[in-house]
């Protein structure tokens, strides 16, 4: 697993060098990994419907951050009026949503009720999934790490500090998956095949070339958030693209080209 740091374009630079020693597919902790540096005055909200899995997970982060103070909760709604009663200055949140996905449209929003209820609370998901799309679709959600549940125990201790002094988690083989759709992009589509798309598509396409969330496309546009969702599968489908990214990195040559046209 990869740690980026805040200041850390995850397009510009390629793989970021800090990282920690730790088999990301190991079971066990890493006697390399350093203490971490929670201080007395974190507290750690673990998010998770299932009982058994947010206490064994609270039980043994105990274990390992022990002057933290770490709570469990079923729901948001619970971990956020408690954090909001007591007014907790050094929150993190770790948000266990186990195989369901941040791609469905109900997670999502969850996560996004999570970060406007609690907006300066350090976040992290821990989830069963670890494809790219999962892990760019949590950080258009403005969560600070996504954490596979493949991940090593050791890293994810490493991640939650990352995470709570402002910067950034991905898992390694997102970044080198993404490195690769951005190095070798699949075959742009030709102009005729751009043809293809309404104004209404052309006019998605040009906010997704732009970075922006479903959310902030159906704003800019005056649609509906769940209508922008249909004109941006639609344009993957067309395209053939598995993400955002291969949208993007598709069509760069025929937006540069049209706007270079006299008009």
């Amino acid at each position: 697993m990869t740690l980026m740091r805040s200041n850390e374009s995850i397009g510009d630079r390629g793989l970021p060098a800090a990282e920690l020693t730790a088999n990301p597919h190991s079971t066990g902790d890493s006697s390399k990994a350093r203490d971490p540096q929670i201080s007395r005055s974190t507290v750690l909200l673990i998010i998770d419907v299932r009982h058994l899995s947010r206490e064994s997970l609270a039980e043994w982060l105990r274990t390992k951050i022990p002057k933290a103070g770490i709570r469990t909760f079923a729901t948001i709604d619970q971990a956020s009026d408690y954090a909001i009663e007591g007014d907790i200055a050094d929150l993190v949140v770790l948000y266990n949503i186990g195989a369901a996905s941040v791609l469905d449209p109900s997670v999502a929003e969850r996560i996004r009720s999570l970060k406007e209820r609690l907006p300066d609370a350090a976040t992290l998901v821990l989830s069963d999934n670890d494809g790219i799309d999962h892990v760019m679709e949590a950080l258009q959600l403005n969560v600070g790490g996504y954490v596979p549940s493949t991940t090593a125990t050791a890293v994810l201790v490493g991640a939650i500090e990352l995470v709570r002094v402002g910067g950034t988690f991905v898992p390694t083989d997102a970044l080198k998956s993404l490195q690769r759709q951005i190095v070798q992009p699949r075959t742009a589509p030709t102009e005729a095949e751009l043809g293809d798309f309404t104004p209404r598509q052309r006019e998605v396409l040009s906010c997704l070339r732009q970075g922006m969330s479903n959310k902030t496309i159906a704003h800019e546009l005056g649609m509906r958030e769940a209508t922008a969702k249909v004109h941006v599968r639609h344009i993957m489908k067309k395209l053939r693209a598995t993400n955002r990214t291969q949208v993007v990195c598709m069509t760069n040559e025929l937006f540069e080209a049209a706007e270079q046209t006299p008009s």
